[in-house]
């Protein structure tokens, strides 16, 4: 009987070890929604929210880091804790006080339960720029007449402006003795002074590293644009002001690459100028906005406002070229 009760109580102590070390799964906190990565915020004191964690015990709390070190162990290190869910879908934190303007953030959060389990750490990076888009660009679109690349399928897809074809791409064929290029007809020689690019938003996967642009006048003897040649790119978004250079043809030059072959959404190229003030319509009108990469809008909102029996018109002018001084000019016509 002695040994029975051994016995017993053995079983009782494996069985509670086993119950005690048992491993609590809780998901690492989505850092997509705002700042994602790479956006650039314009508040010091900026908002920050995540997706929520699942799984754990209990209540989730969370820990918050930012730094302007990737390692998270500059003077600049800011911590906040237990900060609570918002709802079943967010959690959200106002920083409080003032971050360094001007400078890339590195942002990371994880969620602890009430059993003290934790989560991984969940990372993204902003920058913080205070004087991003206050002003109008005083710059216009270029437009390209045609686009030639060395292998692969779809390079229109290169020059495809709307919000759809911002997902589509040209992507090269793996790598072969030549190194992947892409030539850019602007049809007449035309002053550019920046280049925007947008490769895969959603991973690293085919972005660009070592890179250059060149320019031509006649196509065949290109030459290196000095203030366009990247190294150790890291991001999927590209934004290169130039000293203005002239030319028709834009060579885009790739050395090096993530993955196995080069993956490119979308290029526009900017020439310096404002864009012409539109002639609004007589009489009643609505004035939009086309929210559009390419200036139109998601639905038929003009057709649709017109079709009303209210009597308007409409004037539609691109996000990319409306500004404040455009809006004056309209309202004194």
């Amino acid at each position: 009987m002695k040994k029975a009760y051994i016995s017993l109580l053995l079983v009782l102590v494996l069985f509670s070890c086993t119950k005690t070390n048992k491993k609590v799964d809780i998901t690492i906190p989505k850092l997509t929604n705002n700042p994602s990565w790479d956006v650039v915020c314009t508040n010091r004191k900026p908002l920050l929210s995540f997706y929520i964690s699942r799984g754990g015990i209990g209540k989730r709390t969370y820990i918050v880091n930012l730094d302007t070190e990737p390692e998270f162990n500059s003077p600049n290190f800011i911590e906040y804790k237990n900060i609570e869910e918002l709802d079943k879908f967010i959690v959200q934190k106002r920083v409080e006080k003032p971050l360094v303007d001007k400078i890339r953030y590195y942002f990371r959060a994880k969620a602890i339960d009430s059993e003290g389990n934790e989560s991984k750490w969940g990372y993204t990076r902003f920058s913080l720029d205070t004087d991003y888009n206050k002003n109008f660009m005083n710059l216009t679109r270029a437009k390209v007449q045609n686009v030639r690349v060395s292998t692969g399928e779809n390079p229109k897809n290169l020059i495809d402006y709307d919000d759809p074809g911002q997902v589509s791409f040209w992507q090269a064929a793996p790598p072969g003795p030549i190194k992947p290029w892409a030539i850019f007809d602007l049809g007449k020689p035309t002053i550019i002074s920046r280049i925007w690019m947008l490769a895969n938003i959603n991973r690293d996967n085919g972005w660009l590293v070592d890179f250059v642009w060149e320019k031509s006048l006649d196509g065949k003897n290109f030459e290196e644009i000095i203030d366009a040649k990247i190294l150790n790119n890291d991001t999927f978004r590209n934004v290169i002001d130039i000293t203005p250079v002239s030319a028709r043809y834009l060579r885009l030059k790739i050395n090096h690459f993530r993955g196995v072959a080069p993956h490119l959404n979308c290029v526009i190229f900017y020439t310096p100028g404002k864009p012409k003030v539109p002639t609004p319509p007589r009489g009643r009108y609505v004035l939009l906005v086309g929210d559009q990469m390419n200036g139109g809008t998601f639905t038929q909102l003009a057709p649709y406002i017109e079709t009303l029996d209210l009597d308007l018109k409409t004037l539609t002018v691109p996000h990319y070229e409306i500004s404040l001084d455009m809006l004056n000019s309209i309202l004194i016509i």
